[in-house]
């Protein structure tokens, strides 16, 4: 798979995953499997529910939400937009001479 990868193991709510990343990868992943034990144990901690995989359900969720919102134009990107296109129409018009 990768020339220069390395084996490692990280425990995502007290399973433990064996992975092959590169040495690059791995502080990557270190630090995302850090941050979904911490959300677990926040869940936990809000919610009566002891089965993790609901709250790994949900932070996958929050995080799909969270990255399409990020991918989706705002409302000012989006504004900002027309009125380049519209320039550009307005330019493109007036350098045909």
């Amino acid at each position: 798979m990768f020339d220069n990868a390395l084996n490692i193991s990280v425990l995502i709510a007290g399973r433990p995953y064996k992975l092959k990343v590169t040495p690059e990868e791995e502080v990557y992943v270190r630090q995302a499997a850090k941050e979904l034990n911490d959300k677990v144990q926040q869940y936990q901690s809000q919610f009566t529910s002891k089965d993790k995989q609901d709250f790994l359900a949900m932070i996958a969720l929050q995080q799909r939400v969270d990255l399409l919102k990020h991918k989706a134009p705002s409302e000012d990107q989006s504004e900002w937009l027309e009125k380049i296109d519209a320039l550009d129409k307005l330019l493109s018009d007036n350098i045909k001479v």
